[in-house]
């Protein structure tokens, strides 16, 4: 039947995978195994059901087909590491369980690679879609701050999807409430995209754009004001960074070099670099109630660890704490095992053990996404984890397309100093997107416009 068909089954199931992603978990988990075993019975059946039309078909060829493979199989050698932990772990169940939850970075893309033609044929309506959900999201998001705090907590109680909210006196020192999804996850999903809108803004034909457009970039950077996420706002300033450089690389240098001489227009690059990257955080800094705030919970919580006096207030709610212990006990346990590490089913009992040394009452925190893998499967475990992300930014940044390179090096200056602070790869939404990332961007790879410029 024309009506029905392969390709329209699989597109209403990932625009519910991509369109739910920033609203709930639950709903995207479940679009993302209906989609797995569509795509595995896609791979294994010969039903005309799951052959994709010719027509709709996009050929490729050998080479592009063999560095697309390249892409979405690398994480397959990172997730083989993790497994091979098993083989000396202790507790096995947990361990199983741990791998079947970074079981994402193999799912994704398996979906990606059996579909890849179907969503490079349609890559722009899912990415417009995706837009237009995070931006939704990130608007409600807004206007949950604006409210009374009773009356979003009498709304949250009243909805059941909707997120807890606990009314506090200060609560914005800890960022403000974020109604679908955790904070810190859904910061990460802001950010990439913004990265995408600014890249599709920038794609679009001259004098093509509508007021739309601007949305999908404002809407994601307004929201990370108010979250409070404070690593990931600084992930987004460098990410953000390339951008600025990429744009003047683009529009403003190929003039200036000519006018006033390359060295003097580098010059003025920096300057503009040194200005949206520490004058003007600093200005919204003193001038966003909300951001300073936030950053000056950050400094207290640090004063109050320096002079050992944290232990006179709610320390058990201090992130910044959090992340300290979580860091230096994760690096007591790689000294015990810098090769092989505890593996992969032994890591929380092991870490509650160093955690209970220093009797502070903390639960176990995860941290770093680096350190989290070293401590697991060793130095192959990070290793390997390190060749997958530094093998896929070594293939986009070869990228015929100059957007697509600047969106390559923006997320992979933000999402390496994520890694550096926190672990989101270990959390349902966060593994979620940052697989999606990884296989959706280099969709964009093929884009024919523009072709990229000589900034020499």
């Amino acid at each position: 039947m024309q009506w029905f068909s392969y390709s329209i089954l699989f597109s209403l199931l990932f625009g519910v995978f991509i369109g739910m992603l920033p609203f709930s978990k639950g709903v995207a988990a479940a679009a993302y195994v209906l989609l797995i075993v569509l795509s595995f019975c896609k791979l294994i059946l010969k039903n005309r059901f799951f052959q994709t039309p010719k027509i709709e078909q996009v050929s490729l060829s050998k080479v592009y087909s063999y560095k697309r493979k390249k892409i979405l199989l690398a994480p397959l050698f990172l997730f083989l590491a993790l497994t091979f932990s098993l083989l000396y772990t202790a507790d096995q169940q947990t361990g199983i369980r741990l791998i079947i939850s970074q079981s994402k970075m193999l799912g994704i893309p398996f979906i990606f690679f059996v579909n890849y033609d179907l969503l490079r044929q349609k890559k722009d309506d899912f990415l417009l879609l995706f837009l237009r959900a995070a931006s939704l999201a990130a608007l409600i998001t807004c206007l949950f701050f604006l409210l009374p705090s009773k009356t979003v907590a009498a709304i949250a109680a009243t909805i059941p999807p909707l997120k807890d909210y606990i009314i506090h006196k200060k609560a914005y020192a800890f960022g403000a409430y974020s109604p679908f999804l955790d904070r810190l996850q859904f910061s990460y999903l802001l950010s990439g995209s913004f990265f995408l809108a600014l890249w599709r803004l920038l794609k679009l034909p001259t004098k093509s754009s509508r007021f739309s457009d601007y949305i999908y970039i404002l809407a994601p950077c307004l929201c990370l004001l108010i979250l409070g996420a404070r690593g990931t706002q600084l992930g987004f300033i460098l990410g953000g960074g390339m951008w600025l450089i990429g744009i003047y690389l683009y529009y403003g240098h190929p003039v200036l070099k000519a006018k006033i001489s390359s060295f003097l227009s580098y010059s003025l690059l920096v300057l503009c670099l040194f200005l949206t990257t520490f004058c003007l955080p600093l200005l919204i800094y003193k001038k966003v109630p909300a951001v300073k705030m936030r950053y000056d919970q950050l400094r207290w919580e640090i004063a109050t660890f320096q002079d050992n006096t944290f232990q006179n207030y709610e320390y058990i709610y201090f992130t910044s704490v959090r992340r300290f212990l979580s860091w230096r006990n994760s690096w007591l346990l790689i000294q015990e095992q810098p090769l092989l590490g505890v593996g992969i089913g032994d890591y929380e009992a092991k870490m509650a053990t160093v955690y209970q040394q220093d009797a502070l009452g903390y639960p176990v925190n995860t941290h770093s996404q680096l350190l989290y893998y070293w401590t697991c499967a060793g130095l192959l475990g990070i290793g390997l984890f390190l060749l997958v992300w530094g093998h896929w930014f070594y293939c986009l940044l070869r990228a015929k397309d100059y957007w697509t390179r600047i969106l390559a090096c923006s997320f992979f200056a933000f999402y390496t100093f994520v890694f550096l602070l926190d672990a989101p790869l270990n959390f349902q939404v966060g593994a979620m997107t940052f697989w999606f990332f990884y296989a959706f961007v280099e969709l964009l790879e093929h884009s024919k416009t523009p072709i990229g410029i000589n900034v020499a």
